[in-house]
């Protein structure tokens, strides 16, 4: 990601350029364009990611048109809710900046 945000600021060196973790956020005309790399895998992309126990690596699989098909699956089994949901969820981290952390609770 240095290397790619060293490029990026060579060329757009009037604008904003920031380097996050995972990726290198330009701002430009009060517009941001988040740019990651991503090398192609099957029918999708690996893209970076937080390293897990069971992805060490760092990289996740990511297969845009496949989850764009399960979101329009979900939204029309659930009349909807599922864009709304999201909509406010995204919302609410645009506003907080802060990501809702959401778990499954056993009674025990």
């Amino acid at each position: 990601m240095r290397v790619v945000h060293a490029g990026l600021a060579d060329q757009y060196a009037a604008e904003v350029i920031a380097a996050a973790d995972l990726g290198v956020t330009i701002t430009t005309d009060g517009r941001s364009v988040r740019v990651i790399p991503a090398l192609e895998h099957g029918t999708g992309f690996k893209i970076p990611g937080p390293s897990t126990l069971e992805r060490a690596s760092g990289w996740r699989i990511t297969n845009p048109v496949s989850e764009a098909a399960t979101l329009r699956l979900s939204d029309s089994l659930n009349m909807g809710w599922t864009r709304q949901l999201l909509t406010i969820l995204k919302s609410w981290r645009d506003n907080t900046g802060k990501m809702l952390e959401i778990g499954i609770h056993s009674g025990n």
